[in-house]
């Protein structure tokens, strides 16, 4: 079933069905706008650079220890 702010889209009047379609399109748009491959893939070395950091700090940090 599809709803629009809880509500069934079959009990919506046409005001409503109207708002509701404005709301999926700027939805849509901005899904769009916002992902970009290269924020993605900045974000992903990013990670990848923190999880070798906190490796080799665990690494060093046992080497001590042990």
């Amino acid at each position: 079933m599809v709803t629009w702010r809880n509500r069934s889209i079959d009990s919506l009047s046409t005001t409503e069905l109207r708002q509701a379609l404005d709301d999926a399109i700027n939805q849509i748009a901005w899904s769009r706008n916002g992902t970009e491959p290269s924020s993605f893939f900045s974000a992903l070395l990013l990670g990848f650079a923190a999880g070798a950091v906190v490796a080799a700090a665990a690494i060093v940090t046992f080497s001590i220890l042990a």
